[in-house]
């Protein structure tokens, strides 16, 4: 009597497959594996490799534009805003709106970059919009750490505030600027 095809160990299932491999047949079934694989790469039509471009970049995109929704509507939150113009070189006014905070001395604005300093060069003369009162004051550029000003800010928009410094943190860039009553 043989033993072909009988298995007694362990009380298992003779199977014909768990019988040991040869290094060749092991290769060959990789390969197998390997050539599937390829084959279902291989299925992606161009048309699909598009479409999944078209999906991926409609994503980054739509995204984007929800960001940027998402920082404006913090901005202008709560009609805390008021309309800053300055005036240019060329004698037209540049009109801003921006966050605006009361130390019982002074109004401060908060700002980024050179740019902003360079509009306040020379101590000018600048009209503010609050609600339906416009009036002018003397602006002052003053670079620097300003934690009194970052605290004021934060507390009077509080959630705004932290998203807006998530998105554009201070940096040596940064500048706060004093606005000094001149008159009406």
């Amino acid at each position: 009597m043989g033993s072909v095809g009988v298995r007694c160990c362990f009380n298992q299932a003779w199977n014909p497959r768990r019988e040991a491999r040869s290094p060749e047949s092991a290769d060959r079934i990789a390969l197998t594996h390997a050539e599937r694989t390829l084959r279902g790469v291989r299925r992606l039509s161009e048309a699909t490799v598009v479409r999944l471009l078209l999906i991926g970049t409609a994503v980054l995109v739509g995204g984007a534009v929800l960001l940027v929704a998402a920082h404006m509507a913090f901005i202008e939150i709560g009609n805390k805003v008021v309309t800053l113009r300055t005036q240019r070189q060329d004698d037209s006014w540049q009109e801003t709106r921006l966050w605006i905070v009361d130390d019982d001395v002074s109004l401060w604005l908060h700002s980024g970059g050179t740019a902003w300093k360079e509009r306040f060069d020379g101590d000018p003369v600048v009209e503010l919009e609050r609600g339906d009162q416009t009036l002018r004051y003397r602006a002052h550029a003053v670079p620097g750490a300003h934690p009194n000003v970052d605290d004021l800010l934060r507390k009077k928009y509080g959630l705004s505030d932290r998203w807006v410094r998530f998105i554009s943190p201070d940096n040596e860039d940064t500048v706060a600027v004093r606005l000094d009553s001149c008159g009406s």
